[in-house]
């Protein structure tokens, strides 16, 4: 059994996204893997479908930071119209994901600063929201 990978499913099932490998299973060449893969128009999240989530598609996102102890931890929880994904900075694609997040959508451009500081201390700011079309009923 791979007791790294069980790690990482129960943590994640607990809401809080880790890589947490044993020394056994890791190899030091091998980088870990990102649970986002970018698309010309989104992206697909860690899910059970390989279904790409559009830009367009994209309601709300909220970033916030938890305090690990020694060192904090910035994540992502965006909302579609279809369901919920989480990202943190210790994914591999974190910096991608947040390049193609500001290129494409009209995100807070504050966003990083006010969820950082202050440091060791938990926050939460909005990073965009979608507005709701007009109803025409």
């Amino acid at each position: 059994m791979n007791w790294g990978y069980l790690l990482r499913g129960l943590i994640a099932g607990a809401g809080v996204t880790a890589y947490i490998l044993s020394k056994k299973t890791r190899k030091a060449e091998r980088p870990l893997k990102s649970l986002f893969r970018l698309t010309e128009g989104g992206f697909v999240g860690p899910s059970d479908f390989e279904d790409e989530v559009l830009w367009a598609d994209v309601v709300r996102i909220q970033a916030s930071k938890m305090d690990l102890a020694s060192i904090d931890q910035i994540m992502l929880w965006i909302e579609s119209e279809y369901d919920e994904y989480d990202i943190n900075e210790d994914d591999p694609r974190w910096k991608q994901f947040v390049a193609a997040m500001e290129a494409n959508l009209p995100v807070n451009e504050h966003w990083y600063e006010q969820v950082a500081q202050p440091p060791f201390a938990p926050s939460r700011t909005l990073v965009f929201e979608r507005e709701a079309a007009p109803d025409t009923a």
